[in-house]
């Protein structure tokens, strides 16, 4: 993360609060008195705001006045590529918000990361690092999920923690409340670092993992591409069905889960979907696709599905735990408790109160009590 040494106001830091806010520029104008303009030029670093204004945004926004002037500097995601796992017809102003959500959670996690040893990311050897787009083979995919499985020694059975394996390969996982329940997901990297947003309002946790092994087929297998291939509506099919594919693979491997499937009966599928902590739907369709469900039971299991209402919340989807993110709590903790001068830095540096960064990473006193295990160390 680069620093900004001088103590000089950052416009895209008002964007990113702006944004994260929903507000366009006008609205913000209208709420200050002043011209769309003069927003502008403020967020462009061609003027800045008076302390009177400043004060009136702090109110606004909710961020504090020296976060605009913070040492730690805005940064826009590498080749400003951004994989969206997103319905249809979102509105911009959504996807800019959980874009500016990434960034903020970018900013803060790069300087924690200066007083706390994380593990790293690198591309491990398996994953595809073509610049051009062209469509890759569905084994070829199969057979990356299999290496990341060996790699991790996660044999052929359910991954117990999605969010705790992305985590131990380096990538940098933040849950949000987004306001759109049609975002699921955001991929963004910074620096080379990947960072995955996941929204998790009113979301189960069989489809935040299905979300994560879905972002992370796009960093394994389309990190290399520029924005204009994966803008391209035909390319973003296609590199959606593979990412979908690669999650299904990792996630519910034919190796595995044939020695489960012995009855296609629902009850029984209902039992295999607490087991492989994986969506109904999604046995299904891995079940159709690799032959193991015939397609006139796949038929018949769908109607089930639509008549009994399940399509948009499936049996125990409120009973199996969302494994949320953990790494930036205990390394927030770590710090706090072992060395207190370290924690006032990282407050300096990024501009936001303790409070703040503490609920940015979902800090719970309690919950997150450091232990001699976390493996994490003062730089």
């Amino acid at each position: 993360m680069k620093k900004n040494n001088s103590f000089v106001f950052q416009g895209s830091k008002l964007k990113l609060a702006r944004e994260l806010k929903l507000w366009t520029i006008s609205k913000l104008g209208e709420k200050l008195g002043v011209s769309h303009q003069l927003i502008s030029d403020w967020e462009n670093n061609k003027k800045k705001p008076t302390f009177e204004k400043l004060i009136e945004i702090e109110k606004l926004l909710g961020f504090p006045r020296r976060f605009y002037y913070s040492t730690a500097e805005n940064i826009a995601p590498d080749n400003e590529l951004l994989f969206f796992r997103k319905g249809a017809a979102v509105a911009v102003k959504y996807q800019k918000q959980v874009e500016q959500s990434g960034i903020l959670f970018s900013i803060v996690a790069s300087i924690v990361e200066n007083y706390v040893n994380l593990p790293s990311f690198s591309y491990p050897s398996y994953s595809l690092r073509s610049k051009e787009f062209s469509q890759i083979d569905f084994e070829k995919i199969s057979k990356i999920a299999i290496s990341l499985r060996e790699e991790y020694n996660l044999g052929i059975g359910p991954i117990s923690n999605m969010t705790l394996l992305v985590e131990k390969m380096g990538i940098r996982v933040h849950f949000e409340d987004l306001s759109s329940a049609k975002i699921d997901a955001l991929t963004l990297f910074v620096n080379g670092q990947p960072y995955i947003i996941i929204n998790n309002q009113r979301i189960s946790s069989v489809r935040i993992r299905f979300n994560l092994a879905h972002e992370l087929g796009h960093i394994l297998l389309h990190s290399s591409y520029n924005r204009t291939e994966i803008s391209n509506s035909s390319n973003n099919k296609r590199i959606e069905m593979e990412a979908n594919y690669f999650a299904g693979s990792l996630l519910l491997p034919e190796e595995g889960f044939v020695l489960d499937l012995t009855a296609t009966n629902m009850n029984h599928l209902l039992q295999l979907k607490k087991h492989w902590k994986v969506s109904l739907q999604a046995i299904i369709f891995n079940g159709d696709q690799s032959g193991l469900i015939s397609s006139r039971q796949t038929l018949f299991l769908r109607q089930q599905i639509s008549r009994n209402k399940w399509r948009l919340h499936e049996p125990f989807d409120d009973e199996i735990p969302i494994e949320y993110p953990t790494l930036f709590n205990k390394a927030i903790q770590y710090v706090k408790n072992e060395k207190p001068d370290c924690m006032k830095e990282i407050v300096s540096e990024v501009g936001l109160s303790e409070e703040q960064i503490f609920d940015l990473f979902k800090y719970e006193e309690d919950k997150f009590a450091v232990n001699t295990n976390n493996h994490l160390k003062l730089i």
